[in-house]
């Protein structure tokens, strides 16, 4: 997730392009047109207008690292935890019945899939009933219990050696790179942190494994809308429910206490099977953010890319550095879902 050279196509957004996706689809051609929406660091996403209706086209800029076996297999528990309550947007199968179309050269060459068009607008914080709805949302795809595809991957399980975060801050130094200063001083942090990034000691499950705020929509009636189901695929219950909890209530503000025990009781109500304890539960989220840090550095440097992948790329890596716990910080999530009272911890808020 997230790794790569650099994107091996770019969609055309041209009317052309529109119709060859609607052509693909089965969906009326006539006065296609694609609009932006949003990107993330595995791809951009569209706005697909045609008489058929509107649709969400996902341009994959990682073509090795998503097949039609994936996709079905995505769409499948996407299903699945729409049974359990999880509200989605709906897998469109092309005209072959299959999910995913490479587009032809002439309409850049990229690899896209096809989903119904969900209404809403994007969260800004965790209040108005996110932080429960987070914890009845994961309750709910674990519910499902669909059995590992694998593996969890190595994304989620193995990090960078100490010698190549050396070599990628002096790499940095070397080049001038903006982000070289604040790495640097992450070093000692990073190290500490990568004893944390062990694999999961427990059971293994398939689930979405990419809950956080930027994939969620809040709709007009209220309710919540999860997006982005392209990174479905094995992991721990335990390590997914730590995740969420450190993406959607850590920050480089602190620690929201309040929101961690909203989605803990959210998630213990709704029946979620999950426990949060040991430290190898946190060994997925810091296992993903060190490689996203470590990746997004090399693609700012790799002069390869267009100059907007490079500045998105600095984008990450600034973002993502505030963003590393301090080991207290775990800690103290654990203690948190033990039900322990709060303590002297300076780095809650």
């Amino acid at each position: 997730m997230g790794g790569g050279s650099g994107p091996v196509a770019r969609l055309t957004p041209d009317p052309g392009t529109a119709r060859e996706i609607c052509r693909r689809y089965g969906l009326p051609e006539r006065g296609a047109a694609l609009h932006p929406v949003a990107r993330g660091a595995n791809g951009r996403v569209w706005r697909l207008e045609s008489p058929g209706g509107r649709y969400a086209v996902k341009e994959l800029f990682w073509t090795d690292e998503v097949g039609e076996e994936e996709a079905a297999r995505a769409a499948a528990y996407r299903d699945a935890a729409a049974r359990e309550g999880v509200r989605a947007p709906r897998d469109v199968p092309g005209a072959d019945g299959r999910y995913l179309a490479l587009l032809a050269p002439e309409h850049g060459g990229a690899l896209v899939r096809l989903c119904t068009w969900a209404e809403g607008v994007r969260l800004r914080g965790t209040g108005g009933g996110a932080a429960a709805w987070l914890g009845r949302a994961l309750a709910a795809l674990h519910r499902v219990g669909a059995p590992p595809a694998g593996p969890e991957g190595a994304w989620f399980t193995e990090v960078p050696g100490e010698e190549r975060w050396a070599e990628l801050v002096e790499e940095g130094r070397r080049t001038g790179a903006a982000w070289a200063p604040a790495l640097a001083g992450a070093v000692p942090l990073i190290r500490e942190l990568s004893r944390w990034a062990a694999p999961a000691a427990g059971p293994l499950i398939t689930s979405h494994r990419d809950v956080k705020p930027d994939n969620v929509l809040r709709a007009g009636d209220g309710g919540h809308v999860l997006l982005d189901w392209d990174a479905t695929g094995t992991v721990s219950a335990r390590r997914e429910l730590a995740t969420a909890l450190m993406d959607w209530h850590h920050g480089a503000g602190g620690l929201d206490e309040g929101g961690v025990r909203a989605t803990l009781a959210a998630y213990r109500a709704a029946g979620g099977p999950a426990s949060v304890g040991a430290p190898e539960d946190f060994g997925m989220h810091l296992a993903a953010l060190l490689n996203y840090v470590h990746v997004q550095a090399l693609g700012e440097r790799d002069p390869g890319l267009p100059d907007d992948e490079r500045r998105y790329a600095l984008s990450q890596v600034e973002r993502s550095l505030p963003r590393l716990p301090e080991p207290a910080v775990l800690e103290r999530v654990m203690e948190l879902a033990r039900g322990r009272p709060p303590g002297p911890d300076p780095t809650r808020r």
